[in-house]
């Protein structure tokens, strides 16, 4: 018996197009008739995700950032967050600038969701590859202004030559302290690195939501396609790949359903409720006020 939904939101939620499909607000419908929380659980900004929520009518608790962040969606009330220690981010700006990657730094979550930067460059090629963001993005005079108030997330970025340097100290040097995402090449053509504190992935920041509720991981259903998901998918009692997931993705999953363009989640969804396999938990206990 399932009795929660967690769903990634680009290429799971959303199609192509970036659009919400009726049948898959349907399935919201009846999971909230039956009262099954449904929690976003993306690598989305909060300032990127919470539109997403409230598109969906979705004002519980949702997280972002890979994990790093949970947050009720109506009142962006912080749950929980795990931050970068500011010296230790400092550290790792400097060594990503060192080799030629652009570099962003989220500031810390109780502050503020400013993208700070310190060059033009860096400006230029963050709005870019987030364009919907550009009005949080700012230029500052150095990385330790950037990460004073220790920051929730450090974007790399650059050609795969750099990268490939980045991701070696990452993964020798900082192993101990910060978790990492390697996206490898991106649309945009750039390689991508996300930077976290130690520890953070989809499944820990879903794991405080499942505490809050008081439902063991067997009984969760997530839905993924990206490889930020494979935590998320293993940690769950069914994980479901979509059809357009890589293979990596695929393997970390019990299930592989239709495409995010042929409504995947809402796929499982409507033969999980035909089976009786989805049971509603009532109200959730009462989350913390705050984690950092």
């Amino acid at each position: 018996m399932y009795k929660l939904i967690a769903c990634d939101i680009d290429g799971t939620i959303l199609t192509s197009d970036g659009d919400v499909t009726v049948r898959f607000m349907e399935v919201l419908k009846l999971a909230r008739s039956v009262g099954i929380p449904v929690v976003i659980v993306t690598g989305r900004r909060i300032a990127s995700a919470i539109p997403i929520a409230a598109e969906l009518e979705l004002p519980g608790p949702l997280v972002t950032h890979s994990g790093a962040v949970a947050l009720t969606a109506a009142e962006e009330h912080i749950l929980m967050a795990r931050h970068i220690r500011a010296g230790l981010a400092e550290e790792v700006c400097s060594m990503g600038h060192k080799h030629g990657a652009s570099v962003a730094v989220y500031e810390n979550v109780y502050a503020g969701r400013t993208i700070l930067v310190t060059t033009e460059r860096e400006l230029h090629a963050t709005v870019r590859a987030y364009p919907t963001l550009a009005p949080y993005c700012k230029r500052v005079s150095g990385f330790g202004q950037a990460c004073s108030l220790d920051p929730v997330q450090i974007t790399l970025r650059g050609e795969p030559a750099v990268m490939d340097k980045v991701v070696r100290e990452l993964r020798t040097t900082y192993a101990r302290d910060l978790s990492f995402i390697d996206y490898g090449q991106t649309e945009t053509e750039d390689y991508l690195v996300d930077v976290f504190a130690s520890g953070v992935n989809k499944a820990t920041g879903l794991k405080f939501i499942t505490d809050t509720y008081a439902i063991d991981p067997s009984e969760v259903v997530a839905f993924g396609d990206g490889v930020n998901d494979t935590e998320l998918l293993e940690f769950a009692g069914l994980g479901v790949a979509m059809g357009n997931s890589p293979d990596s993705v695929r393997e970390a999953a019990d299930i592989v359903t239709a495409t995010n363009d042929e409504d995947g989640v809402a796929v499982i969804i409507e033969d999980l409720f035909s089976r009786g396999l989805l049971h509603g938990v009532g109200h959730a206990a009462h989350p913390p006020q705050s984690l950092t």
